[in-house]
């Protein structure tokens, strides 16, 4: 039906021990204006990304690469404290942190401790990313972070989440942001 309406068809060839190919045709219009995608630069940004698992760790860092976010991975709670002194030390603290909560042990929980009482201009919104929304559990506060990323992480989430976490107007307020069927 959607070929029809876009004045179209749709068709099948099939061989027998060759398989079988399926194809569409459409006729659109040429479009007249390039609407651009109105985007943050981010090309002053200062990203840290702590995320355990190797296979999560490469889809963020390549989401934040698409983006041109320049960003510092690390992989355990210990090395994001590290990192983040060494970049207080030389003057250019983290904008912005994406903390895993599956980090081993409490080590995300106590990471989180340890920045917010920190305080003052070290103490960057945290876009936590889960595999299953943030609820009540034992000593996760939802205050403590920018938003909550349910993995899988869609894209057009992240840059949702980032540029709300990283506007200065205080009333800009991330929540939940996960693929439900609607999104599919």
């Amino acid at each position: 039906r959607l070929a029809e309406m876009m004045r179209g068809e749709v068709g099948m060839e099939s061989e027998a021990g060759h398989g079988s190919v399926f194809w569409f045709t459409a006729q659109l219009e040429k479009q007249t204006a390039t609407v651009a995608q109105e985007r943050p630069a981010w090309e002053d940004v200062n990203v840290l990304l702590i995320e355990a698992a190797g296979m999560d760790l490469r889809i963020l860092e390549s989401h934040l690469t698409s983006l041109q976010i320049p960003h510092h991975s690390v992989s355990s709670a210990d090395e994001g404290l590290e990192r983040m002194g060494s970049q207080i030390g030389h003057g250019r603290p983290f904008d912005l942190i994406l903390l895993s909560k599956e980090l081993k042990e409490n080590d995300a929980l106590d990471l989180v401790r340890e920045i917010r009482s920190t305080g003052g201009h070290t103490n960057p919104p945290i876009l936590l990313v889960s595999r299953k929304p943030l609820g009540d559990e034992d000593g996760w506060n939802k205050a403590d972070f920018a938003a909550n990323l349910v993995k899988p992480i869609r894209h057009t989430h992240l840059v949702r989440a980032m540029t709300k976490a990283l506007s200065k107007d205080p009333s800009e307020k991330v929540s939940t942001c996960q693929k439900t069927l609607a999104d599919q």
